[in-house]
């Protein structure tokens, strides 16, 4: 099944409010997260979005998925949760 563009955006937003809540996150999550981003920079996609915080997050995703224990992580970017999630809505 393909995502639509809003589709996409509303899984990161999504994604990113369950580390932002619950401190926690997933494997999987931070593939999830790479793969919306990726399809989301794609040039038929970009028209309309903030290309840095959609680029800044494929980057969380892709540290998120090199690391076994993601505290530190998740820690380090607590203050962009919000500024990201606002930026897709």
């Amino acid at each position: 099944m393909v995502l639509s563009h809003s589709d996409q955006k509303r899984l990161i937003g999504d994604i990113l409010k369950a580390h932002q809540q619950d401190g926690a996150a997933r494997s999987s999550e931070y593939e999830q997260l790479c793969r919306s981003a990726a399809s989301l920079l794609s040039p038929e996609s970009q028209a309309g979005l903030d290309v840095n915080t959609i680029q800044a997050i494929q980057s969380y995703g892709e540290k998120g998925m090199q690391l076994e224990n993601y505290d530190g992580h998740l820690g380090d970017n607590k203050e962009n949760f919000q500024t990201w999630i606002d930026s897709l809505s």
